[in-house]
């Protein structure tokens, strides 16, 4: 990947992640899937997987865009997405 892709992988990352109304899905579909996994029939196999597997794929989305800020920070030696060249 290139330096400028990089770059703006991580810049987006930061706008999605400071993002009010992408925070907010985001956290509701944890707590509901959370909440749903709380009263979840606990004979009914498939669906505790498919619940758990809703929290799982949220934890991952914030994990990758962090990611993305994170590794444009070692590529560059410190490279900030909110700060860029004036």
């Amino acid at each position: 990947m290139s330096e400028a892709l990089a770059e703006h992988y991580a810049s987006e990352a930061k706008r999605i992640l400071t993002d009010d109304t992408f925070a907010e899905a985001l956290t509701r579909v944890r707590v509901a899937a959370l909440n749903e996994l709380a009263e979840h029939d606990a004979d009914d196999k498939t669906g505790i997987v498919r619940l758990q597997q809703k929290v799982a794929v949220t934890h991952e989305i914030l994990a990758e865009l962090q990611g993305m800020i994170l590794a444009m920070g070692t590529s560059d030696g410190g490279y900030q997405p909110d700060k860029r060249p004036g």
